[in-house]
């Protein structure tokens, strides 16, 4: 009975101290650990302080985006890098001009601006062009040069950033209405004939040609098959020397023949030259000869000459009345004949 009164006030005094206890940290006094009863069994040593073991698992912290924007602490974004243009060039014949195309695309995820330059084809020198285009981000845009006949190198760049292309431009004022898939064009240079030949896909798909100049002498018979997309075109010859004659030129495409004749006829042709001499002679009339007045008492006037015909005239006529009477005198039976 005795050691029954002693284990329940020892409990109750046990229990008076913890909620004693619990009240005290609940109000931030610091509290005496309970001294341990003899009765009770000895609790393990707790372990010292210090730094977490990297192995123990760790409660799972929540995931940003389910936290207020407050308690967050993402900071700035990170800025998207500079990206190098990418470009793609065409050139283009319109109403007898040329042009470049210029496809330029920004594959960054920011807006930038690029330089657009048209060069030389060997680069060298200051830009023949130059356009700055803005861009956002993944936008692409066509840049346009209006240009002569020749080739060229297009630069688009940022930074030390680039991308290069190059292209040739046609001579486009020989290009006239397209009808049909080929076009021969012949020029003359210093006697010389130089072809040009152009085929061209009229259709609005891809289409397969063979072409074929075996008729024309040139430094090199040209026999090829390729492809064309819709509305293209392509030189298969490009002023190649060609002698004088006729020649054709043979172009298939889906089993219909589209040749063409071209005639060359450059040579200096020969002229031969024709001189005519005249001869002309130019007769000139004598001057009637005129009375001289030195020799004759008379004035040299043309009363005085019509006065010397008049005596001739009496003179003559006198003579032949004297002739008539000596006649009839010398008759016979005359009477005054003896």
């Amino acid at each position: 009975m005795h050691k029954l009164r002693t284990i329940l006030l020892t409990g109750l005094f046990g229990a008076i101290l913890v909620a004693t206890g619990g009240v005290a940290a609940a109000q931030g006094d610091p509290v005496s650990p309970p001294a341990e009863s003899s009765t009770q069994a000895e609790a393990p040593a707790a372990p010292a302080a210090g730094p977490s073991d990297p192995t123990e698992s760790q409660p799972e912290a929540p995931p940003k985006e389910n936290l207020p924007p407050g308690q967050r602490n993402d900071g700035p974004p990170p800025e998207e890098p500079i990206l190098a243009p990418e470009i793609s060039v065409q050139s283009v014949c319109s109403d007898n001009a040329g042009s470049i195309e210029v496809t330029v695309t920004n594959p960054s995820k920011r807006g930038l601006a690029y330089l657009v330059d048209l060069l030389p084809l060997d680069g060298s020198g200051p830009p023949l062009q130059s356009k700055d285009v803005s861009f956002e981000p993944g936008q692409t845009k066509v840049v346009t040069f209006a240009v002569g006949a020749g080739q060229y190198r297009v630069r688009a760049h940022i930074l030390n950033l680039e991308d290069v292309a190059e292209t040739a431009v046609d001579r486009c004022g020989e290009i006239g209405p397209v009808d049909d898939p080929i076009q021969v064009f012949v020029r003359c240079k210093d006697g010389a004939g130089l072809v040009t030949i152009r085929v061209f896909n009229t259709a609005g798909d891809s289409r397969t040609f063979t072409v074929s100049t075996k008729d024309l002498e040139l430094p090199d018979d040209v026999e090829k098959v390729f492809e064309l997309g819709g509305q293209e075109y392509t030189v298969v010859v490009d002023e190649l020397a060609a002698a004088d004659g006729t020649f054709t030129v043979r172009v298939v495409s889906d089993g219909i023949d589209h040749s063409e004749k071209g005639t060359v006829a450059c040579a200096p042709q020969t002229t031969t030259t024709t001189t005519t001499t005249v001869t002309t002679t130019t007769t000139t009339a004598a001057p009637v000869p005129q009375a001289s007045a030195g020799t004759s008492n008379l004035a040299s006037t043309g009363a005085a000459v019509g006065g010397i015909g008049l005596l001739g005239l009496v003179a003559l006529a006198l003579g032949g009345a004297l002739l008539l009477i000596a006649r009839r005198r010398t008759a016979p039976g005359s009477p005054d004949k003896p």
